[in-house]
């Protein structure tokens, strides 16, 4: 489901790091909210199914300056709390 959200011009991985995906939870939620996907589980069952991941590893769950949220203020990149994963391959 996320490659399916974070196509087109939806993107949700807030990563700078070509290395590992970072996404905010909220915003996967309310993005599949928008493109009427269904989730699997409640958002509680979600986050814990996420920590076992197998298909791209769970590394952290914490702050990212975010390559995709930017403060339209002063033009500068916005922390996210984010969940951190290994990227496949």
């Amino acid at each position: 489901m996320f490659d399916f959200l974070n196509g087109d011009n939806g993107r949700l991985d807030h990563s700078r790091d070509p290395a590992v995906i970072a996404v905010n939870i909220n915003e996967f939620v309310q993005r599949a909210a928008e493109r009427k996907q269904q989730l699997p589980c409640l958002i509680q069952d979600l986050k814990k199914h996420l920590k076992t991941s197998k298909a791209r590893k769970f590394i952290a769950v914490k702050s990212v300056n975010s390559a995709i949220d930017l403060d339209s203020v002063n033009n500068t990149a916005k922390t996210k709390k984010c969940w951190v994963f290994q990227q496949e391959g």
